[in-house]
């Protein structure tokens, strides 16, 4: 059965994001200890120009924690940022950094004023090695 490379940088960031802190695949109960890691969703928009299978992966990883936990929730994303920066190659694709945004904003859904990063990092993928 053939891995979809959505999957596959699903699957790669939950990983590295596992690694670092608690992390998830869905938001959490309201109980859940801070900060944690929240991988969220991904956008494929694949090269049809092409005859190899490529193109972009955006894929989004949200970071949550306490007002007074900006500090933890920083170097979460330096982490972060230091270890999907590397050029990976899984079982069936080449994945590679092509950017890394983040936003860090307040957040008052919750009794608890939380800080939230919303963290975006787009790869370019190929069956191929990349550049």
């Amino acid at each position: 059965m053939s891995v979809r490379p959505n999957l596959d940088v699903f699957n790669m960031c939950f990983k590295v994001s596992s690694d670092i802190s608690d992390t998830y695949d869905i938001l959490p109960d309201l109980d859940v200890k801070y900060p944690f890691i929240h991988v969220n969703r991904t956008e494929t928009t694949p090269d049809d120009f092409k005859i190899e299978e490529s193109g972009l992966i955006s894929q989004v990883i949200d970071v949550w924690g306490t007002r007074t936990q900006r500090q933890v929730i920083d170097d979460i994303v330096k982490s972060l940022h230091n270890s999907l920066r590397k050029s990976r190659k899984t079982n069936n694709f080449y994945f590679r950094v092509q950017t890394f945004n983040e936003n860090l904003i307040m957040d008052n859904s919750t009794h608890t004023p939380l800080l939230h990063c919303h963290v975006r990092v787009n790869f370019l993928y190929t069956k191929r090695r990349l550049i």
